[in-house]
């Protein structure tokens, strides 16, 4: 008799760029995910992750394993992959392995090929440190099997449907939120000839207003002598950060331009929230790190950090993007007035 089950899903739909064939860059795309949503929640939720020609589909799966039963789970993800334009299927989530005789907390990815049958597995050991921030143990451990049964449990049950079936009564994709870019020029002194010097004039001015209130944006950075263009972009991306970069740092004429974001360092083997700012100057790239803690609800700010990266060998200024940009303005930053032009 089999295991029949109704669900109601929904998800969001994100551009995605580069070669959806090449299994080796999306499995780093698919890891890479993971470690940053670990690294800054603390946790990596149980989701399904659909890859098509440009886009993701990316499903929240936590009502569905309320259940209680694996298999039903598993039918589900399956069958979403069967859909018409589905190229790979992930799922992510948590699992406890069982390491030198204890069950330590992993994050884990696994993939299936809707074709064949067979599965790629990662998985890399994890906790959670101060502030919630995830602090991982070790590198990522992979595998691959051609069969469901060369998958061992904890993992296997991931894949197993049994005799379940299911039906997505309503499946919809709910847009997140769209690309918001503002912007404006803010008067500026002479750039220092240095990257060194330029990061640290930017983190002076700036790294205050952000100990204030949580930076959850993506801020850009371009200057020249006398001006500087602050561009901050919310939302989802709907083309690859560098691409966003190089068209304003194009649009602005810069001389120098930097991107801020927030991220996490580990210092004396503690994982701290942190501020991690990238400056290309001259051709040169210095990366300059602000490690936070959060004492009352409120972020202080540690010593400020730099490291010479040397020749910028991804470079933002003079360097067309790959993907056409539109930096349609939708309003002012902090009431200043929109740049030039």
């Amino acid at each position: 008799m089999s295991d029949e089950h109704e669900f109601q899903l929904e998800g969001d739909r994100r551009p995605l760029f580069g070669d959806v064939r090449d299994v080796d860059a999306l499995r780093a795309w698919a890891t890479t995910n993971a470690e940053t949503e670990v690294a800054l929640t603390g946790r990596l939720r149980s989701s399904f992750v659909y890859v098509m020609e440009g886009s993701s589909e990316h499903f929240a799966v936590g009502k569905a394993e309320d259940i209680g039963k694996e298999t039903v789970v598993a039918a589900l993800f399956l069958d979403l992959a069967r859909r018409d334009g589905v190229v790979r299927a992930f799922r992510e989530g948590e699992r406890l392995v069982e390491v030198e005789g204890r069950n330590r907390r992993a994050a884990v990815v696994v993939e299936w090929d809707l074709g064949s049958g067979a599965w790629w597995l990662a998985w890399r050991l994890f906790g959670t440190g101060e502030a919630s921030v995830g602090v991982f143990h070790g590198d990522w451990q992979e595998r691959e099997g051609a069969t469901l049964d060369e998958l061992d449990e904890p993992f296997r049950e991931w894949l197993d449907r049994g005799t379940a079936t299911t039906e997505t009564k309503r499946q919809q994709l709910v847009p997140g939120p769209a690309e918001d870019i503002r912007a404006a020029t803010i008067p500026w002194p002479p750039l220092p000839p240095d990257v060194q010097g330029v990061g640290v004039q930017l983190a002076q001015a700036f790294l205050p207003e952000f100990l204030q209130r949580p930076l959850d944006f993506h801020v850009v950075f371009a200057c020249r002598d006398g001006a500087l263009e602050r561009w901050e972009v919310r939302g989802k991306l709907g083309v690859p950060i560098d691409d966003l970069i190089r068209a304003i740092a194009a649009q602005a004429q810069a001389e120098a331009v930097a991107y801020l974001v927030p991220s996490v360092i580990t210092l004396g083997g503690v994982t701290r929230r942190c501020y991690r700012m990238l400056v290309e100057r001259a051709g040169h790239l210095g990366q300059f790190v602000l490690p936070l803690d959060i004492k009352d609800g409120k972020f202080q700010g540690g010593q400020l950090k730099y490291r010479d990266e040397g020749p910028a060998k991804h470079q933002w200024i003079g360097v067309a993007p790959e993907h056409p940009v539109d930096l349609r303005v939708e309003g002012p930053v902090d009431g200043n007035p929109f740049p030039e032009g």
